[in-house]
């Protein structure tokens, strides 16, 4: 069945009806005042019988018959009325009675009629009239592309499926072409290059696979492919841009990481589909793309992996990226180039990453520790240093004071404060309850791994290096060991969202002299601060600010956000660290004045 409308009431809409037998009827009427489809009082329901049409009993319908349009079951129907022409779609799988001589689609206008003779038929068919072009799709797992005007060949044969096509549609202003075959696998063409675009397979995820009774059903105003089933699916094909609220997607999926490059004075962006894209930020325009940058085997198909951090070196002319497997990569992303490969840990995520000037690369993630890779010319494919692993869950985000320190923090809330040189930590706090003192100790695992250690170390066969790194073969779980709950109990775990370094504040106590006059005596004392040098963004809205200093700690919170269930993402200051700079969850940015923001000040007279 097949409806055409026109708004007009010079135009008479029709209904297209398509039987077992292979018969085809069109029923035209005026739309004006809703024709013979207007309710009439006290009657719910209006039955009409198909001879009392024929015998012209109902005026306002004009019927007519097409008997034996087709030899089998009409698979689908349409009426243009564009080009005032019918089309007639049937399968004909018995090839042994047909021998291939089937007309799978008839094209009818006026009186004339046109055979597109198509092997095992057609089981679905789109007509795009803006382009008097009519896609094709059937059991022979081939997607055809004809010109209605030329039945005898098909423009182009699309070929790529296992399975019978079961619908296809055509997106005129995108040049697209959309098939789905039986085993729910659909299929993106460019409709000018006839190449494939795309390969979508989460449907095969989504629906069981003994379910294949489905029924699809595509709204070209909203682009949106809906699938029937048990489940009820709604897919986005391309969506219309409203340009009064973007300039529409540049990635497949959403982007990750957004870096500005001071040397060539461009962006950068990164995507969950694996894809790095260099940006003129001057004119919007695209520069290079690079597609499939963090990639994997599995069982012979090769699987894009999820970029999930990014940064320069200090220098900034390479890029140095992090995936969800725990892969890294240095870029010369001017020509699209690896220039080195590492990894932290098989299939831990990395999440924050940082290159220090000339000395090493500092990588953080689900293996709970940081990764010092050596970047120094001739060193650079040594093996990796490991911390000890003193987190006792995934680190979600750090951030690095140049020549001084380094602060990590995890997802239960859990920040530790280290020196940069040795890789040593000397502070721990707990965001839910930050004044407390928390002494620094090894994980039960990681006292295990460095015993191991050091007996291998006391052998002459082996190091103390290759003991370490022996036993970490995954990642483990929070709830198998008991040591997890030592600092937090049954609360509930706040995480940290993000943690910025305030590069110009010192860790040394700053010094001042101040005269106070009393009584025309004159005291001279001196003043010392704790600069405020670590903001600490959580999950509640709050940022809490802490001084890096081995005798500072937490100093104050203020909240960020001014509606509930906000919190900040990210942060970043000025050089000067004058402002701060804080994007939310819900969108809003923010910029904060924080110069002498937070200075907690001690007196002292002389």
């Amino acid at each position: 069945m097949s409806y055409a409308f026109y708004n007009s009431g010079k135009v008479h809409s029709k209904l297209i009806l398509g039987d077992y037998a292979g018969h085809v009827r069109i029923l035209s009427y005026c739309p004006h005042l809703r024709g013979p489809f207007q309710a009439k009082p006290g009657a719910a329901l209006i039955e009409v019988v198909w001879s009392d049409v024929l015998k012209g009993k109902i005026p306002q319908f004009i019927p007519k018959e097409y008997i034996s349009l087709h030899n089998e079951m009409v698979s689908c129907v349409y009426f243009s009325l564009h080009m005032n022409a019918l089309f007639a779609s049937a399968e004909y799988r018995n090839t042994k009675k047909y021998r291939g001589r089937c007309p799978g689609m008839i094209m009818v206008t006026y009186d004339e009629r046109s055979n597109f003779r198509i092997p095992l038929g057609v089981s679905t068919f789109f007509v795009a009239e803006s382009h008097n072009i009519v896609v094709t799709g059937g059991p022979d797992t081939f997607v055809r592309i004809w010109d209605v005007y030329i039945p005898t060949e098909p423009s182009a044969i699309l070929t790529g499926h296992n399975g019978g096509i079961v619908l296809v549609f055509v997106q005129p202003e995108e040049n697209k072409v959309y098939s789905v075959d039986y085993q729910k696998i659909i299929k993106v063409w460019d409709l000018q290059e006839h190449t494939l675009l795309q390969t979508y397979g989460d449907l095969v995820r989504l629906i069981h696979h003994s379910e294949t009774d489905l029924t699809y059903y595509y709204h070209s105003h909203l682009r949106e492919l809906v699938v029937a089933g048990r489940k009820l699916i709604s897919i986005k094909c391309c969506p219309r841009v409203r340009v009064d609220l973007t300039d529409g997607n540049t990635h497949a999926a959403p982007v990750s990481v957004v870096l500005y490059n001071r040397l060539f004075r461009n962006i950068v962006t990164c995507g969950l589909d694996s894809y790095i894209i260099v940006w003129d930020p001057w004119t919007g325009r695209r520069k290079i793309i690079m597609k499939s940058c963090h990639t994997k085997m599995i069982y012979g198909e090769i699987i894009d992996i999820e970029i999930t951090a990014a940064c320069f070196d200090p220098l900034e002319q390479f890029l140095l990226t992090g995936a969800r497997d725990g892969s890294l990569k240095i870029w010369n992303y001017n020509n699209a180039v690896v220039v080195r490969n590492m990894s932290i840990m098989p299939d831990q995520e990395v999440t924050e990453f940082n290159d220090v000037v000339g000395r090493e690369i500092l990588a953080m993630g689900w293996d709970r520790q940081v990764t010092e890779f050596n970047d120094v010319v001739g060193r650079e494919y040594g093996d990796p240093k490991k911390w000890a692993k003193f987190h006792t869950d995934d680190i979600t985000c750090a951030d690095v004071k140049l020549g001084e320190g380094v602060v990590t923090a995890t997802y239960s809330g859990e920040i530790i404060f280290w020196k940069l040189e040795t890789g040593q930590p000397y502070r721990r706090y707990s965001v839910m309850d930050p004044t407390r003192f928390i002494e620094l100790k090894l994980t039960a695992e990681e006292e295990k791994v460095m015993r191991k250690s050091k007996r291998l170390a006391s052998r002459p066969t082996h190091t103390g290096t290759h003991g370490l790194q022996m036993g970490r073969t995954g990642r483990p779980t929070i709830t198998n060991r008991p040591e997890d709950n030592r600092d937090y109990g049954a609360n509930i775990p706040i995480s940290v969202q993000a943690v910025l370094f305030l590069q110009t504040r010192p860790q040394t106590l700053s010094h001042g002299k101040a005269v106070l006059s009393v009584n025309i005596l004159k005291l001279l004392f001196v003043t010392s601060a704790y600069p405020g040098s670590v903001f600490i963004s959580l999950d509640t809205g709050y940022i809490q600010v802490y001084s890096h200093h081995q005798r500072g700690g937490y100093m104050m919170e203020f909240l960020a956000v001014h509606k509930t269930g906000d919190c900040v993402l990210t942060m970043c200051t000025d050089r000067k660290n004058r402002f701060l700079y804080t994007g939310t969850a819900f969108g809003y940015i923010k910029i904060w004045y924080i110069v002498n923001f937070w200075y907690v000040w001690s007196k002292k007279f002389l």
